[in-house]
């Protein structure tokens, strides 16, 4: 519940045009935090041979913490071409893996693959990610429903409504993308407020 409502107060204050999430570390960051030095070191231990982060579903956020911390998911720190958490997301049918492992969430799945080729300078491949070309931004927007929000279960739209929904939000500000689309999905958030001024993860 707390993460929810962090996340929402990011998407309900700062409106759909700032994206607090990916308000990264700027590259050479002077001083850098001792705990964040010790996740890094972490995630190196952790980093398989081929890039990945355990598997698809788990990769993005390695990368988006690696861009946080002001370095670069792409470069030789990272394995270099085709060996970095990027590399490893490129060599994959994407859309194959959206419903597949750790995966149970296939919308919210896209909008972390959004992120993550956003935080990692790739804006420009949201159309055409990974081996099988996927087209990241128009896969999410297919689970958008009528009223505005987005849920994985088309016949039981409540689940998972609010939580996906903020997600779909967040990566369609990184996407810079159908801003029509965010505003009606905050608008349909704005709705789903509790009177303690919480959120719910389901509708």
């Amino acid at each position: 519940m707390i993460a929810i409502r962090l996340r929402l107060a990011l998407i309900l204050t700062a409106g759909t045009t700032t994206v607090a999430a990916l308000s990264l570390a700027p590259p050479g960051l002077a001083a850098r935090s001792a705990v964040v030095t010790r996740g890094l070191d972490y995630l190196h231990a952790v980093q398989r041979s081929d890039g990945r982060f355990q598997d698809p579903a788990f990769t993005p956020w390695g990368v988006l913490a690696i861009a946080a911390s002001g370095e670069d998911p792409t470069g030789s720190a990272w394995g270099g071409a085709g060996k970095s958490p990027v590399g490893y997301l490129e060599s994959l049918n994407l859309e194959a893996h959206a419903t597949q492992g750790a995966t149970g969430n296939a919308p919210a799945y896209y909008a972390k693959m959004i992120l993550a080729y956003v935080a990692a300078g790739r804006r420009a491949s949201l159309k055409a990610a990974g081996r099988g070309r996927t087209d990241l931004v128009a896969k999410l927007l297919s689970f958008r429903r009528g009223d505005g929000r987005f849920s994985p279960a088309p016949t039981a739209p409540g689940i998972a409504a609010v939580n996906t929904t903020t997600w779909a939000v967040i990566a369609l500000c990184a996407a810079q993308a159908e801003s029509s689309v965010r505003a009606d999905a905050v608008a349909w958030l704005r709705g789903q407020q509790l009177p303690d001024g919480g959120f719910s993860s389901n509708a």
